[in-house]
């Protein structure tokens, strides 16, 4: 299964450029633990406040989508639930 990095490019002249790039926390089970982190390129550097709304925005879907998901997965188990 691949893993999916939130990133941020931008078309210059024909050719992306990477913006920013949001680093998932590390519990540090496997590899080293560590924090979640946004890395911000110097070709992001002019929009810094636009690319952090962005990728807040962009963690909120995706949250609001991972708990829609566990709320599907538990409906069948819940007490007002069954047929």
């Amino acid at each position: 299964m691949g893993r999916r990095v939130p990133e941020l490019v931008m078309d210059v002249d024909g050719k992306e450029t990477r913006v920013a790039v949001y680093h998932r926390r590390r519990l540090g089970v496997v590899t080293d633990a560590r924090p979640a982190s946004l890395e911000i390129f110097p070709e992001g550097e002019h929009m810094l406040d636009l690319i952090v709304v962005t990728f807040v925005y962009i963690e909120k879907l995706r949250k609001d989508r991972e708990n829609q998901a566990k709320k599907k997965i538990m409906k069948p188990y819940s007490r007002h639930g069954g047929p």
